[in-house]
């Protein structure tokens, strides 16, 4: 297995430690759901999909195209390679 680290100017990583600007973008914030926003009533009602790929790396199981599941309600997320 063949490990890729880019080192340079955009990932903050070739001056030390990272700048105040990409500590920041590792910070997640969320968002509290006002409960009037809620489009659906119960769980996978309405969801979401989304496709990659290629992907540069394949998957464990050889695959290098995605599928990535949203529930609108629960806003749980799935990934399927």
């Amino acid at each position: 297995m063949t490990i890729l680290l880019v080192v340079g100017p955009m990932c903050g990583l070739s001056d030390g430690p990272p700048s105040s600007s990409v500590k920041g973008k590792q910070v997640k914030s969320y968002f509290k759901r006002k409960q009037n926003d809620i489009s659906t009533q119960r769980p996978l009602e309405f969801i979401h999909l989304d496709h990659f790929g290629p992907t540069r790396t394949e998957s464990i199981s050889g695959k290098m195209y995605g599928l990535v599941i949203l529930d609108d309600y629960t806003t749980w997320t799935w990934v399927k390679f």
